[in-house]
């Protein structure tokens, strides 16, 4: 297809020869006190994931993506582990909710995942558990991504071996 005027030859676009004037590159904020960071998702401004101290913990994270500035949130009690550690991403954001897990914190034993919404503007949190009926059947939650108030991701059996896909509603 030499001298297309669409600039595919064989089917593959040439690059475009300038960057697109409205996307730029911007490094979110990352304090010398993390040794790592990852966005997860992003709605609007809002961009969420985690932040690393050292080679084990795991810290929620909200980064304003117009300025690159970071906000970690604070973690409960229930969720840092005996040894100090702490395990708890956030992978989804819908307006000011922010979805992830986080692993309990237990003896000298992993804990149990736990699936969760906060508030990204105030910080508060909120436990996605399992009702009551399906309790006896699964102990471990995870909320991978979030559209308006609804919320999905898994619920699984104590050691992983059944799971399945659920949904919940953040406001309720």
């Amino acid at each position: 297809m030499a001298g297309s005027k669409s600039g595919v030859e064989g089917g593959t676009p040439k690059p475009t020869a300038t960057p697109t004037p409205e996307i730029a590159f911007r490094a979110l904020d990352l304090p010398a006190e993390y040794s790592r960071g990852e966005a997860e998702a992003v709605d609007g401004t809002t961009a969420v994931g985690w932040v690393q101290i050292g080679i084990n913990d795991e810290l929620p994270a909200v980064w304003d993506t117009t300025t690159g500035a970071l906000r970690v949130l604070e973690v409960p009690e229930e969720f840092v582990h005996a040894n100090g550690e702490t395990y708890v991403r956030l992978d989804g954001v819908s307006g000011t909710t922010a979805v992830g897990k986080g692993v309990l914190g237990t003896g000298s034993k992993r804990g149990q995942d736990r699936a969760m919404a906060w508030d990204t503007q105030t910080g508060d949190l909120r436990i996605l558990d399992i009702p009551d009926g399906f309790a006896s059947d699964y102990t471990q939650t995870e909320a991978d991504s979030i559209s308006g108030t609804t919320a999905v991701g898994e619920v699984w059996a104590r050691h992983g071996e059944i799971g399945a896909a659920v949904a919940w509603d953040t406001d309720t």
